[in-house]
């Protein structure tokens, strides 16, 4: 998988907001992708919160489970909308290049495998909910268990708020600038990590389905292409923190040549440093 070129920085908006404090920090540039070209965005002020949980899915094309894993997925977000947001990770054997009929798409990424190697799941397909730690580990490979492990990580309150966006994309340069804004909900002293990922919708290729059946033309919906600021992210926060306060990160991201950036989303996502556990989490897409 190429290499991304990555430029993070944080910013500070000019604006008050529920007299909130702001912490702003240094510019930092990588490879030339840097953030002083992209725009300044004001992010419009929220008055309510909720808990996004987000469902990592570890998957494959050869995984014969895992197409009925989706469809369970996907009804999730019918019936909880934008408190949920899945990521499919291709990764391990079953997402593994062999000769035909499954040589013809390599959704595989070293974030995604990285990922897998980390949290080890025994088998696909398996799903981790904010990364919680939860009967023993953070993946479940039970699909029956996983309305269950949803409901104890979506159903609490939420302890941050989140709202990323694409400023500005350039189709000449396929640039985007990414801006993040995340809001403490209560004071915290919890050493934080800011990670984002970018996804891709809408890509075809075979995908087994049953133990005897090849899908020719199979759908597959937001595969994890790479991660902005690496897979395990930048440092948020690691003092104490008051309740309000807004921290503002700006990125700027150059997309693969052959991903289609209208079918590509970023996700931002905050997690615990200590227990890995995911705090919040907001995704967007990279073309409206």
């Amino acid at each position: 998988m190429k290499k991304f070129i990555i430029s993070i920085s944080l910013s500070l908006l000019l604006f008050t907001y529920f007299s909130c404090d702001k912490v702003s920090a240094p510019y930092m540039k990588t490879n030339g992708a840097d953030t002083t070209s992209c725009p300044a965005y004001i992010f419009t002020p929220r008055t309510t919160h909720h808990k996004v949980v987000l469902i990592e899915d570890y998957t494959g094309h050869q995984c014969p489970n895992c197409p009925a894993a989706a469809t369970l997925l996907k009804n999730f977000q019918l019936l909880y909308g934008d408190s949920i947001i899945v990521i499919s990770v291709h990764a391990g054997d079953f997402a593994e290049i062999t000769p035909p009929p499954f040589n013809d798409l390599d959704l595989r990424t070293t974030t995604g495998n990285q990922l897998n190697d980390h949290y080890a799941p025994i088998g696909n397909p398996a799903a981790s909910f904010n990364r919680k730690l939860l009967g023993g580990s953070r993946t479940s490979i039970s699909t029956p268990e996983w309305q269950t492990k949803l409901n104890q990580t979506l159903h609490v309150q939420p302890e941050l708020d989140m709202q990323v966006k694409v400023s500005n994309y350039d189709a000449a340069k396929r640039k985007a600038c990414i801006d993040v804004q995340t809001q403490y909900l209560q004071n915290t002293s919890k050493k934080l990590m800011l990670s984002l990922y970018i996804l891709e919708d809408s890509l075809i290729g075979n995908q087994k389905d049953g133990p005897s059946v090849t899908v020719p033309n199979y759908l597959f919906m937001h595969v994890l292409r790479g991660s902005v600021n690496g897979t395990w992210g930048d440092l948020l926060s690691n003092t104490s923190i008051s309740q309000n306060t807004l921290k503002n990160n700006k990125y700027a991201t150059i997309l693969d040549q052959k991903w289609n950036a209208k079918n590509c989303k970023i996700v931002a996502f905050v997690y615990d440093s200590i227990t890995e556990e995911v705090i919040q989490a907001a995704e967007t897409k990279v073309i409206d």
